[in-house]
């Protein structure tokens, strides 16, 4: 053997050692951090949970409250009457609630309730509250009529500018139960409420949570001798309002994430089982062990002709990954190395990761050829690359976009450097006698806590999507307003369908009345949800996100078919029946069996085409006007009447109302809103004289006061809709209407 050779087999042997014992050093390394990151990842999952627990508890909890308050107004408006004569009115004013009872309180405490049961309830806290004009949830409570658990939701009827009584409503301990059951951890999660100082709100049904507990803390200590210090611990943080969690035994080890709900003094309690960690984690370290010993193998194998091989082609191999054939620049897997190594040191710096990629960027290759688009890409990378200083990093990813790593002192330091470099990037770029304009629309997560690489430039990526187009604002940076917003639109999407098989949309109708005669000449139908986890949900809300998905299109027929339903009902009752206008979302437009569809529906349940409208709004109308005559044409051949709602938004245009062939124009609520001023007034004035002359009724939206509805009236509108003379009701609310009609 040479001593060449001996030499070699030396120093790869010392080097395989080195490697082996690296790598045995590393696994130790990964196995604790590991533990320690599904540690963090659980009690950040648990932390969520509660979080949007609590947003869930808060907000049905103040939803009920309010609606006790507006039947509070109402039963106070009517000083005719006494306490004792509400409840008849309070009977009629109980529907769709989920309260097990309403009642009235006098000023002696005396209640009488929906359901006919008087008691004296002067000596419940809840009462004293109110009686002091604080709306108000009691603790858990026996019910004195028949025994169970309640909560009971207090709030002041005011007449004359004081107190005249108390409005309640009793709920069920366990409807607060079922809201805080949480159904993740493979079932192994259960939460509960306290107050505290421990005592408990509502207990949990979960088969491993305490039984029979009266008090948290005391439930905790007991469990096992263990537990004292995270008892004590618990105590002080509750004492001073604080969240966060502990470890605790109850049989097996658990944590228990506790918040404050704001309600109260009241805390929810969050409590699953370690194992949920650990035996998630096991199995990865098992996988990782079993890996490690094949990698070892195979190393110790293939050692001498990797390193040979290795030192001979590093370089060529370096060119090959971490350089990019476009922009001559850093490839992605190049930037994930550099970023990996500078977030690895101390945290000297503040980091923030940027996601860009460039408006209509297709454009530049469909109209100047990809060689061109190619100078552009290289034209960003340069100016991209200057951008960058020590410390930092960027790449070129794919196609038009571009990744960054910084640092920066101050976000409005940091906001400033992105304003130069989208002034740099903007600079007019000219091929041939065309020139071109590179508008970038760029993301930022900052990290407040180290991720994998792509989680964080996922979130990057979803803070440049938000104002992905918007050239007025290029860069967007990624907070908990956006992640609250995806987790709330990821909630709607994963209920919509469901909600629609059980019936949870339904149909309010705000009427319509004759600006002259003041009677109700017609009615728009609107949709509602119900969601019995959430309460009422916004249409504001879930509208824009079922357009966005294409839902919408599921949605109207819902509600068209609704309408005819409880309309054939009202024909066959006899009642005298006046046109319904049911909304109609543009995206029907690009189906051509829509009117065909419903039509069909109409003569399902018999209901004269005269009766029934649709609206479409004006932005629709706009957009599709070249289709648009064709589908109102068909429209108008079966009876339905067309409505343009919300005109004066901005798209309209005289040229579309000459070629459009509506039958009423709905003015816009900012019109209205603007009725005090002289120029909007006589521009009010304009549109209706203009839509008489084209065969057009005008119907004004919004109409909240006098002076709105006596302008209307002298400038001719024809009928006016808002809360001046009715808020949407429900159906069985505008069925009593329809009844006195003459």
């Amino acid at each position: 053997m040479t001593k060449e050779k001996r030499k070699y087999l030396v120093k790869s042997f010392i080097v395989m050692i080195v490697v082996f014992i690296i790598m045995v050093i590393s696994i130790i390394w990964y196995s604790n951090h590991l533990r320690s990151s599904f540690n963090d990842e659980i009690i950040y999952s648990l932390s969520e949970i509660s979080e949007l627990s609590t947003a869930a508890l808060n907000k049905g909890i103040e939803g009920e409250l309010n609606g006790l308050l507006n039947i509070a107004d109402l039963l106070g408006s009517h000083s005719d009457l006494t306490v004792a004569d509400m409840v008849p009115e309070l009977r009629l004013l109980q529907n769709n609630s989920e309260f097990k009872r309403l009642g009235i309180i006098d000023g002696r405490g005396k209640a009488y309730t929906t359901d006919s049961v008087c008691l004296d309830l002067s000596d419940r806290d809840f009462y004293d509250l109110a009686m002091k004009g604080r709306s108000n949830v009691s603790d858990t409570l026996i019910d004195k009529t028949d025994g169970t658990k309640i909560n009971v939701y207090g709030v002041p009827i005011y007449r004359d500018g004081a107190v005249m009584g108390v409005l309640f409503g009793t709920q069920q301990n366990e409807l607060y139960q079922q809201r805080i059951e949480i159904k993740t951890f493979e079932g192994d999660g259960y939460s509960y409420i306290v107050k505290k100082n421990g005592d408990t709100v509502v207990a949990s049904s979960h088969e491993t949570s305490f039984r029979q507990m009266t008090n948290v803390l005391e439930s905790v200590r007991s469990a096992d001798d263990w537990n004292k210090e995270c008892c004590e611990e618990l105590k002080r943080s509750m004492d001073q309002g604080k969240t966060g969690y502990i470890t605790f035994k109850n049989k097996v080890k658990k944590y228990m994430y506790y918040r404050p709900i704001g309600v109260n003094d009241w805390y929810l309690l969050t409590v699953i089982p370690t194992r949920a960690v650990s035996e998630k984690m096991d199995q990865v370290m098992m996988a990782t062990y079993i890996l490690f010993t094949g990698v070892v193998l195979f190393f110790v194998v293939l050692m001498l002709l990797i390193t040979r091989g290795y030192y001979k082609n590093r370089k060529d191999l370096e060119k090959i990954v971490y350089i990019d054939s476009v922009t001559g620049g850093a490839t992605f897997e190049k930037f994930k190395k550099e970023t990996e190594k500078l977030l690895l040191k101390p945290e000297k710096y503040q980091y923030a990761v940027i996601d860009m990629d460039i408006d209509k960027f297709k454009l530049i290759n469909d109209v100047f050829g990809y060689e061109e688009g190619n100078v552009a890409l290289r034209f960003i990378w340069d100016t991209l690359n200057s951008f960058i200083r020590g410390g930092e990093t960027c790449a070129h990813r794919t196609a038009d976009s571009f990744v960054a790593l910084v640092w920066y002192d101050s976000r409005e330091e940091l906001m400033n450097r992105l304003d130069k470099l989208c002034r740099d990037l903007a600079k007019p770029h000219r091929s041939g006698r065309k020139a071109y304009e590179i508008v970038p629309s760029i993301g930022i997560y900052t990290i407040y806590k180290k991720r994998k690489l792509e989680a964080m430039l996922d979130r990057a990526a979803i803070a440049r999507k938000e104002i992905k187009g918007k050239h007025n604002n290029p860069y967007a940076f990624y907070d908990d307003a956006i992640r609250q917003k995806l987790v709330r639109e990821k909630y709607i999407e994963d209920k919509m369908t469901d909600a629609l098989e059980h019936d949870e949309f339904f149909v309010c109708y705000q009427p319509k009345y004759d600006v002259n005669t003041r009677k109700v000449t017609g009615a728009e139908a609107l949709v509602r949800w119900r969601d019995p986890d959430a309460g009422i949900v916004s249409p504001g809300e879930f509208i824009p996100i079922f357009e966005s998905n294409g839902f919408v299109l599921k949605l109207d027929i819902y509600v068209f078919e609704q309408v005819c339903r409880q309309m054939r009902g009202w024909l066959d009752q006899g009642k005298k029946v006046v046109p319904v206008s049911v909304n109609l979302s543009q995206m029907h437009l690009h189906n051509e069996k829509f009117v065909e569809e419903y039509r069909l529906i109409m003569e399902r349940y018999h209901i004269p085409a005269n009766l029934l409208q649709l609206e479409l709004t004006e932005s629709a109308l706009f957009e599709h006007e070249d289709i648009l005559t064709d589908v109102i044409m068909q429209l108008h051949l079966i009876g339905f009447a067309v409505l343009m709602d919300d005109f004066g938004t901005g798209y309209s245009s005289l040229h579309m109302l000459k070629n459009v062939p509506v039958d009423v124009l709905k003015l816009d609520k900012k019109f209205v809103d603007d009725i005090g001023e002289k120029r909007s007034e006589h521009v009010i004035e304009s549109i209706i004289n203009l839509a008489h002359s084209l065969g057009m009724k005008v119907v004004a939206e919004g109409v909240e006061i006098k002076k709105q509805y006596l302008f209307l009236k002298n400038a001719l509108c024809d009928e006016i809709q808002g809360y001046y003379f009715s808020k949407p009701i429900s159906e069985k609310e505008y069925s009593v209407i329809l009844d006195q009609i003459e």
